[in-house]
Formats: C-alpha cells, structure tokens, sequence
C-alpha cells in the first residue's frame, strides 16, 4: 500500500510559513490596536477646562485588535499542521482584514 502524500502547508515549515504569513497579514491591525492601548491619543487638555477620557468602545475594539493579530498567527499554524484547509483559510483572510481595518485607521487606505 502507497503512502499517501501530505500537503506542503500540513509540514512544520508550511505551518510556519502559514502562521507567518497570517501575521504579516495582520501587522498592521495588530501594530494600531498595540498603539492605540499602548499610547492613548492625545486629547484637548491643554485647550479645555475638563480632561475627556477615551471613549470605551475605542478601547475595547484595540484590545480585541491586539487580541486578534496574537491569535490568529498561532491558530492558522496550528489549523495549517492538522490538515484543516477551510480554518486555515478563515485565518488568513480574518488577518487580511485586520490588516485592512489597521491601514484604514493608520489614515493609508
């Protein structure tokens, strides 16, 4: 009996290269959710009498941002080695568009 083959992306170097290409996907969006719980933005409290505190739904969508571009790569490595081709596809194009929604809030697109 033949030895079936694996697919190149189920080897450890594909589910790397997977896991590594979800992550660069999703840099941006991962670098802007970082940023943005990191280093507030900064207010008017130079021009106002009141200091206006973040809005909580901004930090909440960073903090899943952040979340977001930490487990993607990871999971889309792991979904990449047990053979699993839809979940590894759902990864990369959940991290195409964290990408996307980090350049859209970095003002390039």
């Amino acid at each position: 009996m033949a030895k079936t083959r694996r697919a190149w992306w189920t080897t450890w170097p594909g589910s790397l290269a997977m896991g590594m290409a979800a992550f660069l996907l999703g840099a941006a969006g991962l670098a802007t959710g970082l940023l943005y719980v990191v280093i507030p933005p900064a207010d008017s409290a130079g021009i106002d009498f009141e200091v206006q505190a973040q809005p909580v739904w901004r930090v909440v969508v960073a903090l899943a941002q952040t979340l977001a571009g930490c487990l993607l790569p990871a999971l889309t490595g792991y979904w990449a080695r047990r053979r699993w081709a839809g979940y590894v596809l759902l990864g990369l194009g959940l991290s195409l568009g964290l990408g996307i929604v980090g350049l859209v809030q970095l003002g390039i697109l």
